[in-house]
């Protein structure tokens, strides 16, 4: 979806597109589909600096307007206690 690649590079703008396609093509053949967005995860406390950085990049692509991402900071938890 274009959250981890610089914004304005072509494969940001190329990510961006093809999702906003394949949406458009899925509602015209009426196929169905579900936008379940994407979950990343800190497991370690030094990898909240990282989901910072792929926040940003994503909030800069404007990536949050055409899907759901979730971004959870779990650290030192079980995981199954934040997956529903």
């Amino acid at each position: 979806a274009g959250i981890y690649y610089k914004t304005g590079s072509l494969k940001a703008k190329l990510c961006l597109e093809g999702l906003k396609r394949i949406y458009e093509y899925c509602d015209a053949k009426h196929l169905p589909y579900k936008k379940c967005g994407q979950l990343i995860v800190a497991v370690e406390r030094d990898q909240l600096e990282r989901l910072d950085n792929i926040y940003r990049q994503a909030t800069e692509n404007g990536v949050q307007d055409i899907i759901d991402t979730m971004i959870m900071n779990i650290i030192d938890q079980d995981f199954d206690e934040h997956v529903h």
